[in-house]
């Protein structure tokens, strides 16, 4: 299973490239290396930032994406909620993918990424040249 989160019944890009991959892989390979491969793809995330009750970050099937953008979660009792911002050319929400927050919780979530879009922006270059990439805390 893709890494990525369900969110108000919308999947992310990654659980479709996933579904595609693992279509091809099992046809192409055979099962056992399917396994392999699916643990090496999906276990390829990095957490940017955590910001009050939010987690941003980025899955390594994005790099495929045109444009910088970062998905922000929040779990509470079990609960998770997901949604997409693009940071380029400006900061926008992907209607698409807004998952079930408030749009008071999506101007809060606006409002931080603004803030601290240089702090993202930087800890996205270090991820898209494969270099480590440490979860800022504030």
């Amino acid at each position: 299973r893709a890494p990525a989160l369900q969110a108000g019944g919308h999947r992310f890009d990654s659980d479709i490239l996933h579904k595609k991959l693992k279509k091809l892989l099992l046809m192409k390979i055979g099962r056992s290396f399917f396994i392999f491969i699916n643990f090496v793809i999906t276990s390829i995330m990095g957490k940017l930032l955590i910001l009050a009750k939010y987690i941003f970050l980025i899955y390594g099937t994005d790099i495929y994406e045109t444009r910088k953008h970062v998905h922000v979660t929040y779990s509470h009792r079990g609960f998770k909620r997901a949604c997409k911002f693009w940071l380029e050319p400006e900061i926008e929400l992907d209607r698409k993918k807004k998952g079930e927050f408030s749009e008071v919780e999506l101007k809060e979530i606006e409002n931080l990424i603004k803030q601290h879009r240089s702090v993202l922006l930087k800890q996205l270059e270090l991820f898209y040249n494969n270099k480590p990439v440490k979860a800022i805390r504030k």
